[in-house]
């Protein structure tokens, strides 16, 4: 046993007693890798790496083909976590300070399940500043940190930290192994204590984000294919990969796969390996562009869902309420008031499974200078419906290079090389666009074909959405934080 998670594990399982608990509810384990592209799996056409278990994932699962997530990853998680679109929470960039600090009177999905009958566990990645999740609704919420220097270290020989609490000293090893090790011991723990809860374990991951680095039995195999540093990401990828299947053959072993709702998603568009491989998609990390944005999103309950394709429009919203009506919670009227996001479920057991088809999904890369928020209205700008995406990008207005994490460009000359070698690659994935344009993104990954002129009555209709949304959320993000100075910033504040 590692550590104090079975000291930890008794503590919950006698609060839990008390209560009692629907034992016909799921078990959940919800699987979010960090920076890994949607094309990073084998079963999506990857070149180089091998994903075996996660591609099992996908064949015995739900198949969401047309799921998006925010530009990065703090924001994704602020909708996972609430249902609704993060601007609502405040959350409009990753660095520490109030813009990355999820609003503290939004509702979590922890919360929710956690006092409908469910035992609650995140493993390792937050990112939404404070109060911690144990103050969130998650009964365990355990972190690994590493000595620094953090380009050296980063991954390897963590300490455990457990609910704040400092459990001891070094482990060693890489880390998202031993994360894996503490994730299946809590796994083998609650179900040995059978205390008649079901478990919901958010299993966020701290790779592939850079500084990329694997041991080198994982990066052997690509050395002399690529680059040492797209090595290393694809080395990642696959050792991920191997601790995703420890999880599940845990879950077999203890009896409870068909009992439990596995679901895999990554958090944001592709980084370190786009030059590798895209999907044919345009964009990365941090764009609105296809490759910024598509997931993949793979929903996994044998006793209950049937494994087939679904090309609806989902999207990260759409988890809090999926994961509410499976575990039978009735949504707060305040809470249900401001979600964004509509549940799953029916359609997820059904291709008839009621679900709005003609829903919108609107998504802004944010990351702006404090200060400029009202100026970058059409920065990084884009509103789905069905297979159609309206998307605008205009040059940022801050000083160059502040706010958009690679710079939206005009010219195939440009000199800011983010995720590509070339020049052209640079252009491709963060050019401008002029003005509107309108893409068949299913038929069109690329994004090459503009489709304004042959669809004009759709192009007014997603434009002046985005218009009408941005009129309403602007000032809900503004109270909530969404423009707030960063602390320590280098950068003196702009003016609105």
């Amino acid at each position: 046993m590692r550590y104090s998670i079975l000291a930890l594990i008794a503590t919950l399982a006698l609060i839990s007693s008390a209560t009692g608990a629907a034992t016909s509810k799921p078990n959940i384990l919800f699987i979010l890798t960090d920076d890994q592209g949607y094309g990073d799996l084998s079963c999506n056409g990857h070149p180089y790496v091998k994903t075996p278990h996660m591609d099992r994932i996908r064949e015995e699962g739900v198949r969401l083909e047309n799921f998006h997530v925010a530009p990065s990853c703090s924001p994704t998680r602020a909708g996972l976590q609430t249902g609704m679109h993060e601007f609502k929470s405040g959350v409009t960039h990753t660095k520490a300070g109030p813009r990355q600090q999820l609003s503290q009177d939004r509702t979590t999905i922890g919360e929710l399940l956690q006092t409908h009958g469910y035992a609650t566990a995140l493993f390792r990645k937050w990112h939404l500043g404070g109060p911690p999740p144990d103050k969130r609704g998650y009964d365990l919420y355990l972190q690994t940190h590493s000595p620094p220097p953090r380009n050296k270290n980063m991954y390897w020989d963590p300490k455990i930290v457990i609910n704040s609490k400092a459990q001891g000293g070094p482990i060693k090893g890489f880390t998202p192994d031993i994360l894996t090790d503490q994730a299946i011991d809590y796994i083998e723990d609650h179900v040995k204590k059978d205390s008649g809860k079901p478990f919901c374990c958010f299993f966020w991951t701290v790779t592939p984000h850079a500084p990329v680095m694997a041991p080198d039995k994982y990066k052997k195999r690509f050395r002399g294919k690529m680059t040492e540093s797209e090595a290393a990401y694809c080395a990642m990828i696959e050792n991920l990969d191997d601790n995703v299947g420890r999880m599940m053959a845990k879950l077999h072993a203890l009896g409870i796969d068909e009992q439990t709702l596995v679901i895999l998603m990554n958090d944001n568009g592709g980084t370190m390996g786009v030059e590798l491989y895209n999907a044919g998609m345009r964009g990365a990390k941090t764009s609105v562009w296809p490759g910024g944005t598509r997931a993949f999103s793979y929903w996994r309950w044998p006793a209950t869902l049937e494994p087939r394709t679904e090309h609806a429009l989902t999207g990260y919203i759409d988890v809090f309420p999926t994961l509410a009506e499976i575990a039978g919670v009735t949504i707060p009227a305040e809470v249900a008031s401001e979600l964004d996001g509509y549940s799953l479920f029916d359609l997820l057991k059904s291709p008839e499974g009621a679900f709005p088809r003609d829903r919108l999904l609107f998504e802004h890369g944010a990351r702006w200078e404090s200060g400029f928020a009202a100026k970058h209205k059409y920065t990084q700008a884009a509103v789905h419906q069905g297979d159609h995406m309206a998307i605008r990008i205009d040059t940022c207005p801050c000083k160059e290079g502040v706010c958009i994490r690679g710079r939206a460009v005009k010219h195939k000359t440009a000199t800011s090389m983010v995720y590509t070698k070339k020049k052209e690659n640079t252009y491709f994935h963060w050019a401008v666009t002029d003005g509107w344009e309108l893409y068949n993104v299913k038929e069109d990954a690329s994004c090459r074909n503009d489709l304004s002129g042959a669809m004009p009555q759709l192009h007014r209709e997603l434009t002046g959405a985005y218009d009408a949304w941005w009129d309403d959320v602007y000032p809900k993000m503004m109270e909530r934080g969404g423009d707030a100075p960063i602390p320590g910033s280098r950068r003196p504040t702009g003016k609105k």
